[in-house]
């Protein structure tokens, strides 16, 4: 098992915000004061100090250490093809790949390397920052940027479908990614020295910094007094005191109510303290008496305004609508009989009271008659009105007049009118005031309880609730009054009459007084619960959030990842990564000083240092140039791909930018090396590195190199082209891509125009030149003095002395003077203008140095 998976699997119980820290140190480094804010918003989530939000079981998931695990076969990289949308990355390219050996992928600036590098960085494993991938900005297109990535092992092939989205490939994560951003990450200067951290050991002291700065946020918001209100002393032989006395996170917030003093728990406060004088300073008997009085004064004011709100109650008002409701209801039943028997008469009004009255009087008169007369007077009889014979038409509308008077709806109607305006005359009458009452009052009113005016509120509001029952519509609902000055009084009589049956003797007078005391002081208590209310409530918040930090808290200690740490940085991961460290820097020829490794284990951390063990100087990090730093960073890159006994590809992005020609040569040689077991890509646009690197594989037995160039249009990058660059060719190489050249030069003298006939023999001469100057370097010479080179490789001299004849050099003066005539290098006068090379003569050029370079072959 790795020492990864030993990680992955000891963390996955662990508290949420640690798997988040090995999530992020897994795959970011070195965490960020940012990282470390959204470590402790985690914490905080987890425990309920905030809240969780949407985006909370995201933190939630396992930690999974993808390529990191053991390796489970050797994976190489065969192709990258069908990329979609990502940078301006020509689409329907093929970037193949040898699964073995060298891959150096070439391209100048602005050729696409770089995003066929960023693309594998985010597929395969890289430790740091990675630049993000974009779509092309010059395209509006919606499509998710994508590639296909081919790998294989020894079983065969595997296509990968590869997005920004898409899970991590494990055979994809196999592969190691190094670059300028991974080069800081395997070496940092701490503590004046230059150090290296296993990758294992890098995530557990991420873990503990994370650790480290939760508990100093958890620390300073438990700093003490922060948050917690001040709160005034409550005697604690009180209930209301003792459960402020044990306030803690506990506490239930709804409990906080039940030992808050109501507003008539309030107002007993004075007269309870005047009560409680009273007692001490009087005999039992005078109390007593007193007492009596008292509540003989309180009872007819209680009365008082019990029969004022009792007679304006809401029962009250509802029968006094019914009544109203009914007599409408019985005058509109008289009303339409009336229209129906009294109607068309040459008076208003006929039916109504006034009329009736008038009935009801000429009635009496006739009755009053010393001879019987009947009333209504019948046809012929006269009339107690006109005194005229009354006729046949009037005598029937006196008949109906008489049946109309004596009809049950009209008897009805008035009646149920006449106990309305009965029961209304009562509320009419009604005198709603408490004047005789006015010296209880005065005495029963103190500054607390401010009874005076409440008595008078509630006469206020009694005598607009009065109102209401006056309306004639009843359309207003009836208000509802505050009557608890009602049930203060009722208290306050019951108390009296209980204190009045306790007063018998000195004995229970002085029972009497030690009751009143321990009620005055609940009260007092319950009074000062009230008044701090808001910040017993904020105290017990505050609990609530210090116990929940605590918690926190408790899980910030790194005791367990230094134990971890430690069994980690024994013989399972120290040991063989210095051994295979300490055999990386020696093939970087670390000859300038000697280096000794060193590890240090403390609170988690393991640190490899390295030290300079001559001299008065003790560190690396003081003398070490950028170059030795990186070949530093590389050689920690592959101790620890080496100490893990992988065996899959690494690919490097250049590995060697801004280093001088001496890192280079030995970074290059090393890749060299380390091809011949494993797949090594190389991005790079240095030309001269490219060169030293071909140089390495000419010299190292059994290597062997694949060679891709990137190119460009107008509107696309990475256009893939298997021919290398022309500086990087050997002469062998170029003179093979002359006769290509010169097969196209044919044609177009064939087919096409004189200009662009001119145009190519000039190029044609242009190259032909560069490889004359090539031969003679690399084959005249034997490579003695290279263009480019670090030294004078003086032991090749011996191959030249008595190898050059004098043909060899009329062969390279007639040569070279061809292509100083014909090739395009400088401004010709006009009259000197010569005639361009027939293809007959450009194939005797080419042939001339064609047959010197195998001539001198055949010397060597």
């Amino acid at each position: 098992m790795q020492p990864i998976e030993k990680l992955v699997d000891w963390v996955k119980d662990k508290p949420v915000f640690w798997r988040h820290a090995v999530k992020l140190a897994l795959s970011k480094g070195e965490l960020t004061e940012t990282q470390h804010r959204l470590i402790w918003s985690i914490a905080q989530m987890e425990y309920d100090v905030i809240s969780k939000g949407d985006v909370y079981p995201i933190y939630e998931t396992p930690v999974t250490a993808s390529g990191l695990t053991s390796e489970v076969s050797e994976i190489s990289l065969s192709s990258i093809t069908d990329v979609v949308n990502i940078g301006s990355l020509a689409p329907s390219q093929d970037l193949k790949l040898s699964p073995t050996g060298l891959n150096i992928v070439y391209g100048d600036n602005g050729t696409g390397k770089s995003t066929y590098a960023r693309i594998l960085k985010h597929a395969c494993l890289t430790k740091g920052d990675v630049a993000p991938i974009l779509g092309n900005v010059f395209l509006n297109s919606n499509e998710e940027p994508s590639a296909k990535l081919t790998v294989c092992d020894d079983k065969g092939s595997l296509a990968i479908d590869w997005t920004k989205t898409t899970e991590a490939d494990d055979n994809l994560k196999s592969i190691r990614v190094f670059d300028t951003e991974t080069a800081s990450h395997y070496v940092s200067k701490k503590e004046d020295a230059l150090g290296y951290k296993p990758f294992v050991l890098k995530v557990l002291d991420g873990l503990s910094k994370a650790l480290d700065y939760v508990k100093k946020q958890v620390e300073e918001e438990l700093m003490p007094g922060n948050g917690i209100q001040r709160l005034p002393i409550i005697s604690t032989d009180t209930k209301a005191g003792k459960f402020v006395e044990g306030l803690s996170y506990q506490s239930n917030i709804e409990d906080v109510d039940k030992h808050v003093s109501t507003d008539e728990e309030t107002l007993q406060i004075e007269p309870l303290q005047q009560r409680v004088y009273e007692l001490k300073s009087r005999s039992a008997a005078s109390i007593k008496k007193e007492l009596q009085q008292k509540n003989a004064r309180i009872k007819p004011l209680l009365t008082k305004l019990k029969d004022l709100n009792a007679t304006l109650s809401a029962n009250a008002y509802s029968d006094l609508k019914k009544l109203k409701t009914d007599a409408n209801t019985k005058a509109e039943l008289a009303k339409s009989l009336q229209h129906k028997v009294l109607s068309n008469l040459p008076f208003d009004g006929i039916g109504d009271a006034k009329w009736q009255a008038l009935w009801d009087a000429a009635n009496s008169f006739v009755q009053s008659q010393a001879h019987s007369n009947k009333f209504p007077p019948k046809e012929s009889e006269n009339c107690p009105l006109c005194l005229q014979a009354v006729d046949e038409t009037s005598a029937e509308k006196l008949a109906s007049f008489k049946a109309y008077v004596a009809d049950e709806t009209v008897k009805n109607s008035d009646k149920a009118l006449k106990k309305y305006k009965i029961e209304k005359q009562k509320f009419e009458n009604l005198v709603i005031d408490v004047i005789t009452h006015d010296p209880v009052i005065e005495e029963l009113t103190n500054d607390e309880n401010l009874f005076k005016q409440r008595v008078a509120d509630l006469v206020i509001a009694l005598t607009a609730k009065r109102k209401c029952f006056l309306e004639s519509d009843f359309s207003v609902l009836l208000p509802v009054i505050d009557i608890n000055i009602l049930a203060y009084c009722e208290k306050l009589i019951k108390e009296l009459t209980d204190d009045i049956s306790k007063l018998v003797d000195d004995e229970s007078h002085a029972k009497l007084i030690e009751e009143k005391e321990l009620l005055l002081l609940e009260l007092n208590a319950r009074k000062a619960v009230r008044e701090n209310k808001d910040g017993i409530l904020k105290n017990i918040t505050r609990y609530i959030l210090e116990n929940k930090l605590q918690n926190v808290l408790g899980e910030t200690k790194t005791r367990k990842v230094t134990t971890l740490s430690n069994e980690l940085s024994k013989s399972i991961l120290i040991e063989p990564l210095v051994k295979c460290f300490k055999e990386e820097l020696s093939k970087f020829g670390f000859d300038r000083f000697d280096v000794e490794v060193k590890t240090r284990g403390s609170s988690g951390e393991q640190l490899i240092k390295l030290a300079i063990v001559q001299g008065n100087k003790n560190v690396v990090a003081e003398i070490a140039s950028e170059g030795e730093q990186r070949c530093i960073a590389i050689a920690c890159f592959l101790a620890e791909i080496l100490s893990d006994g992988r065996k899959s590809s690494v690919i490097f992005d250049d590995p060697v930018n801004s280093l001088d020609h001496r890192w280079r040569e030995d970074i290059g040689k090393r890749l060299v090396e380390e091809s011949l077991k494993r797949q090594v890509i190389v991005f790079t646009h240095d030309i001269v590195f490219y060169k030293y690197l071909l140089e390495c594989v000419d010299k190292i037995t059994g290597s062997i190199v694949t060679q891709i160039r990137l190119d460009r249009n107008r509107k696309h990058t990475g256009l893939v082209d298997n021919t290398p660059p022309w500086d990087a060719l050997p002469i062998k190489t170029r003179i093979g891509q002359l006769k290509n050249s010169l097969q196209a030069l044919d044609k177009v003298d064939r087919t096409g125009t004189e200009l662009e006939y001119c145009q190519l023999c000039y190029s044609f001469y242009n190259m032909l030149r560069e490889s004359w100057e090539r031969l003679v370097e690399e084959k005249l010479f034997n490579n003695v003095v290279t263009r480019f080179g670090r030294t004078i490789q003086t032991q090749r001299i011996t191959k030249l002395v008595g190898d050059i004849t004098q043909a060899d050099y009329d062969s390279i003066e007639l040569g070279m003077s061809n292509c100083s005539t014909f090739f395009q290098g400088h401004d010709t006068a006009t009259g000197l203008q010569q005639r361009p090379r027939k293809i007959l003569e450009i194939k005797a050029d080419l042939n001339l140095i064609d047959k010197l370079l195998t001539e001198l072959n055949k010397r060597r």
